[in-house]
């Protein structure tokens, strides 16, 4: 399991990736959660080095991540 502290985002917060099952859940500054399925680990890996970076986050996750099938999280 991977977690990656987004701090430069006015929307997204938080992400975390289980590379065994290769889900990235994204938790957004509002407080919901969305489950990304079959999101390869290259994809998480580069989301990450962008976050590090101090590159967009929202523009990286809309362009490689927003695509792949999702559902809501519920607490």
């Amino acid at each position: 399991m991977k977690e990656l502290e987004i701090k430069n985002s006015s929307n997204l917060k938080k992400a975390t990736f289980d590379d065994q099952t290769n889900e990235l859940v994204v938790e957004f500054r509002n407080g919901t959660k969305y489950k990304y399925f079959d999101v390869p680990n290259e994809i998480f890996n580069e989301f990450a080095k962008t976050v590090n970076e101090d590159g967009s986050a929202g523009k990286f996750f809309n362009a490689n991540i927003k695509s792949y099938r999702f559902e809501k999280v519920e607490d």
